[in-house]
């Protein structure tokens, strides 16, 4: 199996997929598409039951388990039916913690929260259940979503036209491991990578902030042992000429 790297802005949207050299362009990237999106809105999720977990341990518990499966996905393939999983276990746990309000039609939950009878800590908590709960609804990322059935994967600059099959752009060894873009249909070629990762250039950044301190200080120290030196006493010559240059008192 070929070992599919998807890359995002950041480091927290990668994750491991992977394909035959025989399989078509066209499931492979609408599969690779529906796992993007779903963690997208897997995170979202996330965001809003951390708003709801207090005092219920159900809730707790899940989220600790979709932040490490998120972490691991970036080493570890896990398939689409895994996130669709932890949706619904996740959406099982705010059900649990607000019985009368998550499991009643997501319509009345929109209309109670538009009432002026309830506090603003009640609205936002029956905001933040509708968001988890709702698989239709707006999120944050809501730009970095995509259509699976027209988004585009690239390689190595390439587009992988959806007619083809993934061979004719990787070869037939099915050990490769590539590392891959999503666009939208309408989007060109994604921006290249930097020249360094983040992290290398975190540290050369680190460095460069260390050697102009240390350059810094070098030069405070020339300064002081100039000011400190006899020869750069403006006082040193006259003494000379008047004999008190080496006196010594007793």
């Amino acid at each position: 199996m070929v070992l599919i790297n998807i890359k995002g802005k950041s480091e927290a949207d990668q994750f491991l997929c992977e394909a035959k050299t025989t399989d078509s362009l066209d499931p492979v990237s609408t599969a690779v598409v529906e796992q993007w999106n779903l963690r997208l809105r897997l995170k979202w999720y996330l965001t809003c039951a951390r708003e709801l977990q207090k005092g219920v341990a159900q809730i707790q518990e899940i989220i600790e388990k979709c932040e490490r499966d998120l972490k691991e996905s970036q080493t570890t393939v896990f398939p689409l039916d895994h996130w669709k999983e932890q949706v619904r276990l996740l959406r099982a746990a705010v059900t649990i913690g607000y019985p009368l309000e998550a499991s009643g039609p997501l319509a009345d939950l929109a209309k109670a929260m538009e009432s002026l009878e309830i506090d603003e800590e009640t609205r936002l908590r029956k905001q933040h259940i509708l968001h988890v709960m709702d698989n239709e609804g707006q999120i944050a990322d809501q730009k970095e979503l995509y259509d699976p059935a027209t988004a585009n994967l690239w390689f190595a600059s390439k587009l992988l036209h959806r007619d083809k099959i993934l061979s004719d752009f990787v070869g037939k060894n099915e050990k490769t491991k590539i590392t891959c873009k999503i666009t939208s249909a309408t989007s060109g070629a994604p921006a290249r990578e930097p020249a360094i990762d983040q992290q290398t250039q975190k540290e050369m950044m680190a460095y460069w902030f260390k050697k102009q301190e240390e350059d810094k200080r070098l030069a405070e120290d020339d300064e002081i042992a100039f000011g400190s030196s006899e020869w750069a006493n403006p006082k040193a010559m006259k003494a000379q000429f008047q004999g008190l240059r080496d006196l010594r008192l007793r």
